[in-house]
């Protein structure tokens, strides 16, 4: 078991596609704040027995990542997506999911969360015990397998994605995407004035995801009720403007927990990186508590657990917000107190609502979403 305890949260299939011989990739890392040319490309984003020692975890990102490999080199040759429609379009957005979800960023997140949430309930007891705020934050409170637990939780959820337009952005010229060791990044450009709270959950209105599959070719996928991309009669756009790739990348020095990657030797990413470094997250996690009823005896108080959304305040040249959405927009900023949480599409949200109490009363199997769609909307 030993030889296979390094568990890739970043699979060397994706990272191979920034390599120049695929055994070796150039990086930059944040915290020395260093480059490294042809480093190890084995050796990159793995922590030991990361999803558990039994391996299943390990095996079943194994065979997603199998299909993966096939669909992202049959988008860097041929510049096509799969059809909306098709399985491969279903992997593709299981993987973008799982991909956000399975990172040490992501992981580390969740964990700083439940150190929260924890040191909170806990905060009476712990000022019963005479505990300075030094020793307090000596102790940190983490979930058993979290990458596991946090990965089975996710999964079922990537149906919420369907709905989401999609495109290739296409970098022209000597430019280059690049990517880091937490790839996937949501992004909500469309809520940008709202400053608390998680605004880039699955089913967020304004959602946007950037995910770079290679040096040339970045794919978004995007609330297309929000926001045109490019030509509507293409579903290629071709990326020439320097500032709107520094942009793209910018995305990636943001979100990275340790590394970022790239394929030119003499990418200027130290200068990249400085210019970015504003805009890095100062925790991974947030808690919001809000307060409700109070009695004599109890204070209700509903607490509120998100992962700190990347924020750069991005604006792309070919992505513009839509008219309609706009003013929908600006009734939404009229109204008070606004809602916590805006869902893009009501109808499925409430499908998927209605399909996981079926999947837990063991009606369906978590990963018949598409099945259980089709037999409660038969065509005729």
């Amino acid at each position: 078991m030993a030889k296979h305890k390094k568990h890739h949260y970043v699979p060397r299939f994706y990272l191979k596609l920034f390599s120049q011989n695929g055994r070796s990739i150039n990086l930059f890392n944040i915290r020395s704040q260093r480059s490294v040319i042809d480093g190890g490309l084995k050796n990159q984003c793995y922590r030991d027995f990361f999803y558990g020692k039994d391996l299943q975890t390990e095996n079943a990102l194994s065979l997603v990542e199998g299909q993966m490999s096939r669909i992202l080199n049959a988008v860097q040759s041929n510049c096509v997506l799969p059809s909306r429609r098709s399985e491969d379009r279903i992997t593709f957005l299981l993987h973008v999911l799982m991909q956000h979800t399975r990172t040490a960023y992501a992981i580390d997140a969740y964990d700083e969360q439940i150190d929260k949430f924890m040191k909170y309930l806990m905060a009476p007891k712990m000022k019963e015990m005479n505990l300075s705020p030094e020793q307090i934050s000596s102790i940190k409170i983490t979930q058993k397998d979290s990458a596991r637990l946090v990965l089975g939780m996710a999964t079922p959820y990537y149906p919420l994605l369907i709905d989401l337009e999609w495109k290739i952005l296409r970098a022209t010229g000597t430019h280059e995407f690049i990517t880091s060791d937490n790839p996937v990044v949501y992004y909500n450009q469309f809520f940008s004035f709202r400053k608390l709270g998680s605004n880039t959950g699955l089913a967020s209105k304004g959602l946007l995801i950037f995910f770079p599959v290679g040096p040339k070719h970045l794919v978004v996928l995007y609330d297309g009720k929000v926001y045109g991309v490019g030509s509507k009669k293409c579903d290629v756009v071709d990326i020439s403007e320097v500032r709107d790739i520094k942009q793209l990348n910018r995305l990636q020095f943001v979100s990275a927990l340790e590394n970022v990657y790239f394929l030119d030797k003499s990418f200027p990413v130290f200068q990249d990186f400085r210019a970015s470094e504003h805009y890095r997250r100062p925790q991974k996690s947030q808690m919001q508590v809000f307060l409700g009823e109070e009695t004599s005896e109890n204070q209700e108080e509903l607490l509120m657990m998100s992962r700190e959304d990347v924020r750069t305040d991005l604006e792309l040249s070919f992505l513009r917000i839509l008219k309609p959405a706009k003013e929908w927009r600006r009734a939404f900023q009229a109204m008070s107190p606004q809602p916590v949480v805006v869902v893009r599409n009501e109808q499925l949200m409430k499908d998927h609502e209605d399909f996981m109490k079926l999947a837990d009363a063991k009606r369906y199997k978590y990963s018949e979403f598409f099945k259980y769609v089709c037999e409660r909307y038969p065509t005729s």
